[in-house]
């Protein structure tokens, strides 16, 4: 029997027989309550039977000699397991669910020693909210799902054209009727993925995508399909952003968009037009970089990173604070080796093959095992990834990469809940190849061992009704 963990561990080596458990632990520190609660939760959906304290189970030991991102399992005359840290020891316990099965007095676990720790910091999924609505209940599925993938990142693309899903004591007019979120459900959301190891990357989408800004607030976010440039503007954006920090107190990050917007719609907006002048920017390309980087500096300002996606021009990176992250998507605006050469941190969402349109078009997931962190490769005629790869050098700081799914064609499914889980059955197989390709840069599996594994993985999402 092979290991069928995604992602699969660095080392694994199998001993023969089974291990008997009881769902139990045994630790002597309350560190990691946090971890031990998340586990419990998912392996009694998984297995009928809460973990709880005891002698006869699950043993960890803490090794502050190990990396806070790595772990070890020992099955064989008991399950010890040994971490350094709460990351640790959640991937470990993740890795304890996949393994186990259920027996007649506990669970068992194929006899094994495994050591194991990621290699990219980034492992992300991205659900488009705005185009979609997105029932509570799904994005605490995906969380689940994260948690079991080892997926460390999810980011929530809250705005777009379509509608605007969060709450403004500010601009209460914003928020999509039936569309939204309240405080408390995004608060509970935010602490939930926080007890799963599982980061949140909140994004409101800048100066383009503003549609439902324009619609509610013309007076203050302008109405010339491109968010205005003015004082006025910047405030209500700071106010906005600030209110995202106090809704997502647990995310070190804010994802302000930055792409497809068309500068020259500038031109036709007075207050814009006053502005370039006022800053002397004769250029609406260059006021586009000032607009993206007086943006990320005032998140910087306020301590969060800013995230933007590649979207402006190479002219621009002088106005660009280093500190910003970039996700290279398309290799239209500016490829990644441009932008490497640039000196900005990258995460990798080359469009082919991490982008999910369901059902327009989707990779395979054995193309997502072709491919790795350094790659981009396009399908469209007008970016330079098209039909060729592009890549950057080793020393490239690239995070890691992330699955982009997007809700532009989910409207044509009968109903919500249909487009909503009809996404989900492209994101799961799709998801767990990003992870196996961010965990191990080089991969472990073959393909058709990864389809082993991956039937294995769907049988422990079914379980846990994932």
């Amino acid at each position: 029997m092979s290991c069928k963990i995604i992602p699969h561990p660095k080392n694994y080596t199998e001993r023969k027989g089974f291990l008997e458990i009881k769902p139990e632990y045994l630790i002597e520190t309350n560190d990691f309550d946090r971890e031990i609660h998340a586990f419990s939760e998912l392996f009694d959906k998984t297995h009928g039977r809460f973990f709880s304290a005891g002698e006869n189970g699950i043993e960890i030991r803490v090794d502050k000699t190990l990396n806070q991102n790595a772990y070890k399992i020992e099955a064989l005359k008991k399950c010890i397991v040994t971490v350094s840290s709460g990351e640790g020891l959640g991937y470990a316990l993740s890795s304890l669910l996949a393994l186990s099965e259920k027996s007649e007095n506990g669970i068992k676990i194929q006899k094994c020693i495994l050591e194991d720790a990621p290699e990219c910091p980034w492992r992300c999924l991205m659900l488009d909210l705005a185009r979609k609505w997105h029932p509570v209940p799904f994005i605490y599925r995906y969380i689940d799902l994260c948690y079991l993938l080892k997926i460390n990142y999810l980011q929530l693309h809250f705005t777009d054209d379509e509608s605007y899903t969060l709450p403004s004591y500010a601009y209460p007019n914003l928020a999509t009727p039936n569309r939204n979120y309240t405080r408390d459900e995004l608060r509970a959301i935010d602490r939930y993925a926080n007890e799963h190891g599982v980061t949140l990357v909140p994004e409101i989408d800048m100066p383009g995508h503003c549609g439902r800004f324009m619609a509610e607030y013309p007076e203050v976010f302008g109405s010339h399909g491109i968010m205005s440039a003015s004082e006025t503007t910047f405030q209500a954006l700071e106010v906005l952003y600030k209110e995202l920090c106090d809704l997502f107190p647990n995310s070190p990050y804010i994802h302000m968009g930055g792409d497809e917007g068309v500068p020259h719609r500038w031109l036709d907006c007075e207050p814009s037009v006053a502005y370039m002048k006022e800053h002397q920017i004769e250029d609406p390309i260059d006021l586009y970089g000032h607009y993206v980087g007086r943006m990320t500096d005032y998140i910087l300002s306020i301590g969060r990173t800013p995230i933007v996606w590649e979207g402006f021009f190479p002219q621009n990176n002088g106005c660009i604070s280093r500190d910003v992250i970039v996700v290279a998507w398309e290799s239209y605006y500016q490829p990644a080796p441009q932008l490497a050469e640039a000196g900005f941190t990258l995460i990798n969402a080359s469009w082919k093959p991490l982008y999910i349109v369901a059902p327009w078009t989707m990779w395979k997931p054995g193309d997502i095992l072709d491919w790795d962190i350094r790659m981009w490769t396009h399908w469209w005629e007008k970016s330079p990834a098209y039909n060729t790869e592009l890549r950057v050098p080793e020393e490239t700081p690239v995070l890691g990469g992330q699955i982009c799914a997007w809700g532009d064609y989910l409207k044509n499914y009968e109903s919500n809940n249909q487009a909503i889980q009809e996404e989900a059955k492209c994101v799961k197989p799709r998801l767990a190849a990003l992870a196996e390709k961010t965990w191990n840069i080089k991969g472990q599996y073959t393909k058709r061992s990864f389809g082993f594994a991956l039937k294995k993985l769907e049988e422990l999402l079914e379980k846990a009704g994932i």
